[in-house]
């Protein structure tokens, strides 16, 4: 399990935090509903903790993988901490680097 922070820019705009990233910050721009998911999860604030892992930890919640292809994948949310959202939303080719795959689950918790 590893720890991430996503901060929501002036512009409204959600980035993940991710220092040891080579590329381009536009790529690190949350969209296609994993912004409005951090909407959701952040309560007003504009930053959040989130703990991502490939493999299951105590307490997380699940997004499943849905679709892929080579720039990232779609997950489906079910639940995250016991609150309901019932979406799709994109994960970029940020969570390659991330994981070094597109899993087919990944463990959250916020």
């Amino acid at each position: 399990m590893r720890m991430y922070g996503f901060y929501r820019t002036d512009s409204n705009v959600w980035y993940i935090d991710l220092p040891e990233w080579d590329g381009d910050q536009r790529d690190l721009q949350m969209v296609e509903g994993a912004d409005t998911l951090l909407d959701m999860l952040s309560l007003g604030t504009n930053d959040i903790i989130v703990y991502l892992d490939d493999k299951p930890f105590d307490g997380a919640s699940v997004l499943i993988k849905k679709d892929e292809d080579r720039e990232g994948a779609y997950y489906h949310v079910d639940s995250i901490n016991s609150k309901t959202y019932n979406m799709d939303i994109w994960l970029c080719e940020v969570t390659l680097f991330v994981f070094n795959s597109l899993p087919d689950k990944i463990y959250v918790k916020v």
